[in-house]
């Protein structure tokens, strides 16, 4: 084989693996994000619901994760963890409000919103 032929056969080969190897190793986007208390009172987040956690067996991490899960599953975009406790029974305890950013939430009746 000439030199080029064999280039053009290494660059073709190249090319086929680096795309795959850099998909394998980039590290996942969050899909879920935790907004700051600055962040959820903002006017760029709009509250869309709210999470609550009962009688976690776990540990607190443990909890937040299912927090985080449930947030996910529910397919909401952000969240603020906004109680964290233990109970009697050393169970967890926990509530979260889910927000949307304010752009993409449309207002059927803007002038209703003003009004209350």
């Amino acid at each position: 084989m000439k030199k080029g032929q064999m280039l053009m056969i290494a660059l073709l080969a190249q090319s086929l693996v680096l795309p795959a190897w850099a998909a394998t190793t980039l590290p996942s986007q969050p899909s879920v994000t935790e907004l700051t208390s600055q962040e959820a009172q903002s006017k760029a987040y709009r509250h869309t619901g709210d999470i609550s956690l009962t009688n976690y067996r776990g540990t607190s991490e443990e909890a937040l994760k299912e927090v985080r899960e449930r947030v996910e599953q529910q397919g909401d975009g952000f969240y603020r963890v906004t109680r964290l406790q233990m109970m009697e029974n050393s169970s967890w305890s926990a509530n979260a409000a889910t927000y949307t950013p304010a752009l993409n939430v449309g207002t059927a009746n803007p002038a209703q919103d003003e009004e209350s």
